[in-house]
C-alpha cells in the first residue's frame, strides 16, 4: 500500500514541540506503507521546520528523504491538475501544496492521505470515488 503524507503530519513527526508529535509519530510508525510526498510538500516542511524547530531538525528531515523513508512523487503534467484544483477550490482556499497531493493521488489512484486538514474530505476528485483522510 501507499500513503500520501501532508506537510502538517511531517512537521508534527519531526518537531518534538508540536502538540501532535506523539500522535503523528505513532501513526506513521504503525504503517508499513510506502510514504509519498510531493516537492511542494517538501518545500513547505523544510520552511516550517527551519522556522519553528531549527536547522538541525530541517537537516534530519532532508536525511529522511535522502535515505528514502519518503518517496518524492511528481510528474510535470500534475501542474495542470494543480492549477485546476486551485481554481475550483479557490474559496477554501486550496493551496498548491495540498492540490499537489490530490493531483498525485488521482494520478496514482491512491485514496489514503495522512493529514490533519479535514478540508480534503470536501474535495471531489477525478478518478477517485473518495479520499480517505487518516489518521
Amino acid at each position: 500500500m501507499t500513503l500520501i503524507v501532508d506537510a502538517n503530519v511531517l512537521v508534527a513527526v519531526m518537531n518534538r514541540k508540536d502538540k501532535r508529535h506523539a500522535e503523528m509519530k505513532a501513526y506513521l510508525s504503525s504503517r508499513t506503507d510506502d510514504f509519498v510526498v510531493t516537492p511542494y510538500i517538501v518545500a513547505e516542511v523544510t520552511y516550517l521546520l527551519q522556522k519553528y524547530a531549527g536547522a538541525q531538525v530541517e537537516i534530519q528531515f532532508m536525511e529522511t528523504l535522502r535515505d528514502k523513508l519518503f518517496r518524492e512523487e511528481f510528474d510535470p503534467a500534475d501542474s495542470n491538475r494543480i492549477v485546476e484544483l486551485m481554481k475550483q477550490f479557490a474559496d477554501f482556499p486550496l493551496g498548491a501544496a495540498d492540490a499537489s497531493l490530490i493531483a498525485v493521488a488521482e494520478r496514482l489512484h491512491i485514496r489514503d492521505i495522512a493529514t490533519a486538514d479535514h478540508h480534503f474530505r470536501a474535495v471531489r476528485t477525478a478518478g477517485l470515488d473518495y479520499i480517505n483522510v487518516v489518521p
